[in-house]
Formats: structure tokens, C-alpha cells, sequence
């Protein structure tokens, strides 16, 4: 199929490097940064300043960073303790706390965290209406384009991750609406073997189907060959409820060789 879309985007370089140490795959720290939705230069600040998540293993020779696929979980439990306003000592302190005392003491604090929080921001909260229509703004361009020239819409927008790691700053990333012509400013989008989920829900659950799919093609014994890429079934502007949006992520693959 055809995709129209803004802006060109060369493949990005295969980043996603692995080891394999003691019969587990490990996720190089460009990857865990994607996956995990943080910087490399944020996990190294946790790591060298104050030692909040460490490599699982440090290469001796080159000094490469590499991260096992359960500290994903490590990671999203720090993510999700710092949208309640816990200052990074404070995390440390928690993660470093056993048990089941540590627990119901934790679940408390949340609780008066979360009430803090809603009733401070509660009127200024992003919504998922708000995350769609930054990439909204951009599919807009596109429908333009398309009623201008009056081409035929194939498919359901689409966004394609060339970015190797996470970047604050802006992730390389191609925005696309499947047309039927071949006109200029399209390309051909080829098919192949991919790992698919369905995430039905907020657009803010996505980093967690990333990392499940990711481990999917771990363990089963894939590789990522291209860039991931997702596909918006429902038009969030044509629904005001978060959790009947349904989105599918799509992973590129082929068998690793033994």
C-alpha cells in the first residue's frame, strides 16, 4: 500500500543490540531507553549519581550497558511513583523496601499522594484527547493533502518510531495515512512477518504493550528488523472515551539465526 505522509525518514540503523549471558537476552541501553520511554542520559544518571536502577551488565571491554528485560518492570514502577510527585530519593528508598509492611505502607502514601495531586492539578491534567491531538495536528496536514488532491484513503492512520532511543526533545517519527494512488510524496509501505498486540484503552497504557510484545519476541526467539509501528483502528476524535480506543502495535521480526 501507499502511505502520504509529511516529511521523508531513512531507516534508521539497527540499534537493538543483545547479549546473551547466562541463557537471558539483554536489552541494549539504547533499547531499554526506547522501550522504557526514558533517555539514555537520564538511566545513566540513575546509574553513575544515584545508583536508582544499574546495568544488569557492563561489557569490560567496551563498556557497552546492558539491561535485563525484567528491569522494565523496575522502570515503570519508578515512572509511575514519580507521576506521584516521589522525589528520586524517595524511590530509592521504596525500592529498596521489602516485604509486606514495606507494601501497605507504600499503598498508603500513594493514596494521600494521589489525593495531593487531584486536588492541586487536577483542572490542568492532560487527557487523552489532549496526547492525540499533538499527533492530530500533523494527521490533519495529511488529510488536507489528501481532500486536495482528491485521493482515496486506504486504511486507518499510522505512525512509524525511527528513533533508536527515547528523545525528550522529539522522536524521529513518520506520521501516515494509507492512500490508493502512487502519487508524489508516497511510499510503498511492504508487508512482512510482524508481532502484533491490541491495546484497547488510553493511548498512556502503550509503553506497556511495547514491553510485553518486546519480551514476546525475546523469549520466542525473534529479532527486531525495522522500525515498530502503530495503527489507530479508532479515531479518537470520534470518540470522547479513552477506553474504547483500539490501537495496534506492530513489530517487524525474523527468526534469529542459532
Amino acid at each position: 500500500m501507499n502511505c502520504s505522509k509529511i516529511r521523508g525518514a531513512d531507516d534508521a540503523a539497527d540499534l537493538y543490540v543483545h547479549t546473551k549471558s547466562g541463557g537471558e537476552w539483554k536489552l541494549s541501553i539504547g533499547e531499554f531507553s526506547k522501550i522504557g520511554g526514558v533517555s539514555t542520559k537520564t538511566l545513566r544518571y540513575y546509574d553513575e549519581i544515584i545508583g536508582l536502577i544499574r546495568p544488569d551488565e557492563i561489557n569490560p571491554e567496551n563498556g557497552y550497558r546492558y539491561y535485563s528485560i525484567g528491569q522494565l518492570k523496575t522502570l515503570f514502577f519508578i515512572h509511575r511513583l514519580k507521576a506521584y510527585s516521589f522525589s528520586l530519593d524517595e524511590i530509592k528508598t521504596w525500592l529498596a523496601c521489602e516485604g509486606d509492611e514495606a507494601e501497605e505502607k507504600l499503598y498508603n502514601t500513594l493514596i494521600q499522594k494521589k489525593i495531593d495531586i487531584q486536588n492541586f492539578i487536577y483542572p490542568r491534567m492532560l487527557s487523552s484527547s489532549d496526547y492525540a491531538a499533538g499527533y492530530g495536528m500533523h494527521f490533519q496536514k495529511l488529510y488536507e493533502v489528501i481532500a486536495s488532491e482528491q485521493l482515496t484513503i486506504a486504511g486507518t492512520p499510522m505512525t512509524i518510531y525511527h528513533s533508536p532511543e527515547y528523545n525528550p526533545a522529539g522522536n524521529d517519527t513518520e506520521f501516515a495515512i494509507p492512500i490508493l494512488e502512487p502519487v508524489k510524496g508516497t511510499r510503498d509501505f511492504s508487508g512482512g512477518l510482524c508481532a502484533k498486540s491490541l491495546l484497547q484503552g488510553d493511548y498512556t497504557e502503550l509503553t506497556a504493550v511495547y514491553a510485553n510484545l518486546r519480551q514476546w519476541v525475546e523469549y520466542e526467539g525473534y529479532a527486531l528488523v525495522s522500525s515498530p509501528y502503530e495503527v489507530y483502528v479508532t479515531d479518537p476524535y470520534q470518540s470522547v472515551y479513552p477506553n474504547t480506543y483500539i490501537t495496534e502495535v506492530y513489530f517487524p521480526i525474523a527468526k534469529k539465526l542459532s
